[in-house]
């Protein structure tokens, strides 16, 4: 396996473990969103909530666990969504 996979993946179990919380709660009100602009507005506060708990250090990772879990919800749609979501700019 080689570095940067075996980086990726440890990152993403990592990710499990330090916002099994946020994750949840974030996916299971995402997922149960049945309007666009109520996904919109739940993703968002998921998005702020996680940033005001722990900065915008490792949003990319907690959006990219967030995604593999609406994924696995049959919320596929939702999950590019979460995907394609703006990064804040790095300071």
């Amino acid at each position: 396996m080689s570095g940067s996979v075996q980086s990726r993946r440890l990152s993403y179990s990592q990710c499990e473990i330090d916002f099994q919380l946020e994750l949840s709660r974030g996916a299971s009100c995402i997922a149960s969103c049945q309007q666009d602009a109520s996904l919109r507005e739940e993703v968002e506060r998921t998005v702020l909530t996680f940033l005001e708990t722990h900065g915008a250090n490792r949003l990319e990772a907690f959006l990219d666990v967030l995604a593999a879990r609406l994924d696995a919800r049959g919320r596929r749609d939702v999950a590019e969504y979460v995907r394609r979501y703006p990064l804040p700019p790095e300071q």
